[in-house]
């Protein structure tokens, strides 16, 4: 289903059998309609067929393709140079590779460990896309050809567990490798050299993040991470040297009473049951117009946690926003009004039923420039990489023209 800026469904498309993940989503054969790559299981037990079911925002569904093992992943990117997407689908020992005319193209392929996903990204500069993986305690990196790259797979002290994403910690333009583990999180160059600063050490178990932004607008990358320890959810927001941010780490209960109206045999009224909170991964952006971001968090108990970037809550929070929340929205101004927006999906007991509900901040909010995570992997085409969204204050030069401020467009570089 695509919903519109006013909640209006503009698209809906009834295919058997369940969908197991959220969708990417773009061009992917450059004919100028979006197209929406999904996937769906079907079998039992180990013979599980996963199909990709690729319609364009236009038409019903015209290709599928097929590929026999755990789901995990997608990603959407032009891996051959030919500008047309492939369509790159990632589990725990491998990653496939599809043409946009559905064509098999490539499968690279590891041993099978505590598999954390995969992104490609260009890690050498050489303008076509590495493909990066962390399993169990390796990294490894495999150039457009498939062929591993030099120094590659190397070995860390920690089991990773989280996809690897592109961060750019000196600002160069060329991104290095946030690798995230269970206690502890790496950034490796393209030799494989830990960066200074790293490894960042935690006590407690990560539970989502990374997820990368300028939090504070100081012209480099930060990154947040969500981990559970005593008892306790623990965000912590970290800079690109490896140093936690000021009025950081900031915690919040791991358990909370939730009503459950869905009555069980024998129960006569509703009762209240403690759920995990299960935090989704966190969402930057400024919800207030200035170039700070807030820090969004999405419980499966209905709460929403906000945090500015000084580690401050906002304004009424947490708030909720409906039960079983586990999944993080979306952020925009979806209707072109100023006011940036929030949409996420809830489940409502009684009656049984999904739902979308969208959010909405206050009157000018909503800042081009100041949106660097906001959906799941940073954008429609899961990329992982952070919109460049960095305002930098400098000194004004009245007498040579020289304004007090350069803002980085969203999209650049590219």
């Amino acid at each position: 289903m695509i919903l519109n800026g006013a909640g209006d469904n503009v698209g809906t498309w009834n295919i058997t059998y369940p969908f197991t993940t959220s969708a990417v989503i773009g061009d992917v054969n450059r004919d100028s309609i979006s197209d929406v790559v999904m996937y769906r299981s079907q079998g039992v037990s180990t013979n599980v067929w996963t199909q990709f079911v690729v319609p364009d925002t236009g038409t019903p569904p015209t290709e599928n393709f097929q590929f026999k093992d755990t789901s995990t992943d997608f990603q959407l990117i032009d891996v051959d140079g030919d500008d047309s997407l492939e369509i790159v689908y990632t589990y725990e020992s491998g990653s496939t590779l599809f043409h946009a005319n559905g064509q098999f193209y490539r499968t690279t392929a590891w041993a099978k460990s505590t598999g954390s996903g995969a992104r490609y990204f260009d890690l050498l500069g050489n303008s076509l896309p590495e493909l990066v993986a962390a399993s169990g305690s390796k990294v490894m990196v495999f150039d457009s050809s498939g062929a591993a790259v030099q120094n590659f797979p190397s070995t860390y002290a920690s089991v990773f567990s989280a996809p690897p994403l592109p961060f750019d910690v000196d600002g160069d333009g060329r991104p290095e490798i946030l690798a995230a583990g269970q206690s502890q999180v790496y950034c490796l160059n393209a030799t494989g050299a830990v960066v200074h600063g790293f490894p960042v050490t935690f006590q407690g178990t990560l539970l989502s993040g990374p997820s990368v932004g300028d939090i504070d607008a100081d012209g480099d990358l930060d990154f947040v991470v969500v981990l559970s320890r005593n008892g306790m959810i623990e965000v912590r927001c970290y800079d690109a040297h490896g140093s936690l941010l000021d009025g950081w780490p900031r915690t919040f209960p791991e358990f909370s009473t939730l009503l459950r109206y869905e009555l069980l045999w024998g129960d006569t009224v509703a009762v209240a049951t403690p759920f995990s909170t299960s935090p989704a991964q966190p969402l930057l952006a400024s919800l207030d117009g200035n170039n700070l971001s807030e820090i969004l968090i999405s419980t499966s108990t209905g709460l929403l946690y906000i945090y500015h970037a000084d580690g401050t809550s906002f304004a009424g929070s947490p708030v909720y926003i409906g039960t079983r929340t586990s999944e993080a929205g979306v952020l925009g101004d979806f209707n072109s009004d100023g006011r940036i927006e929030y949409a996420y999906p809830i489940f409502q007991e009684y009656p049984a039923k999904y739902s979308v509900v969208c959010l909405e901040f206050g009157p000018a909010s909503y800042n081009q420039h100041a949106i660097p995570w906001p959906m799941y992997l940073a954008d429609a085409t899961k990329s992982g990489r952070a919109n460049s969204a960095v305002v930098v204050a400098v000194s004004d030069d009245a007498a040579n023209g020289t304004p007090d401020q350069f803002s980085l467009h969203q999209n650049y570089p590219n």
